[in-house]
């Protein structure tokens, strides 16, 4: 199961892929387009594109490593895997990242919106809303 975050003029929405849909999206690259109508009913018309994600351990994804590998990098402060909060200026770190490929072991893609589809994002915004408050009343 692979969780799509798709973000769009600052609201994101969270779609749960599973099964056929999912294998769709394997050998995508950081800044590959993908048609949302193809991973998720909600986005047809949709044009999204993988912006980064993280594996099942929570190691993120870097655009510096190539494949589905991962890789010991010496990271400076605010890059992606590193957010050196409290750290001395010119400090670096050795943090695990993963490849740009999403591949079999990838558990969150986040995506951005490039084109926008017949159905409004607000109005599938709005229905996450008020589906996720009826799983809480239950």
């Amino acid at each position: 199961m692979v969780q799509i975050n798709v973000s769009y003029k600052g609201k994101t929405r969270a779609f749960k892929i599973e099964g056929e849909n999912e294998k769709k999206l394997f050998n995508s690259k950081i800044g590959d387009k993908i048609q949302g109508g193809s991973v998720v009913s909600d986005l047809y018309g949709y044009e999204l594109q993988v912006a980064g994600g993280s594996d099942k351990s929570g190691v993120p994804m870097n655009k510096s490593v190539l494949g589905i590998q991962r890789k010991g990098l010496l990271l400076n402060k605010n890059t992606v895997g590193y957010v050196g909060h409290g750290e001395r200026k010119g400090t670096r770190r050795r943090k695990l990242v993963i490849g740009t490929t999403v591949f079999k072991g990838t558990a969150q893609i986040n995506c951005i919106v490039v084109k926008e589809g017949e159905k409004k994002f607000d109005e599938i915004f709005e229905a996450t809303k008020q589906d996720n408050k009826k799983e809480v009343k239950k």
